[in-house]
């Protein structure tokens, strides 16, 4: 009987906490999920501010890529062209060397007109053809 008493004072005890514990534990769990989905909303939208950020870095990177390209590609037409003049003026015979050294002068000074007029009408919204 004793045994008996004693679970039964237990339980007087243990129900009644339980249901007062009850709706602050599901209020506190509830806060905690709410906080939880907050927390990963805001993670989210820091994500996305960073893959815009990153995206518009790696296309400033493309274009500035492709104005060091084509600044390469001149520096090369200008050396020859450099190096066809010292030759000249070295008294050495040119054979044709000056043809070709123009030929490369004018074609970059095409690439380099074409990609100005790009830029330039990419700005006002208009490509060129």
């Amino acid at each position: 009987m004793l045994i008996y008493d004693s679970l039964l004072i237990a339980l007087g005890v243990v129900i009644p906490a339980g249901l007062l514990a009850g709706p602050r534990l599901y209020k506190w769990q509830k806060a905690k999920r709410e906080q939880r989905a907050a927390l990963e909303a805001k993670r989210d939208a820091t994500l996305e501010r960073i893959a815009k950020t990153l995206a518009e870095v790696q296309a400033d990177q493309r274009e500035s890529g492709s104005d060091v390209r084509c600044l390469y590609s001149i520096m090369l037409a200008q050396l020859d062209a450099s190096e066809v003049s010292l030759k000249a003026l070295h008294g050495e015979h040119l054979n044709g060397n000056v043809d070709e050294a123009l030929k490369s002068v004018q074609a970059e000074q095409k690439k380099i007109r074409d990609k100005l007029i790009d830029k330039v009408c990419d700005g006002i919204g208009e490509g060129a053809d």
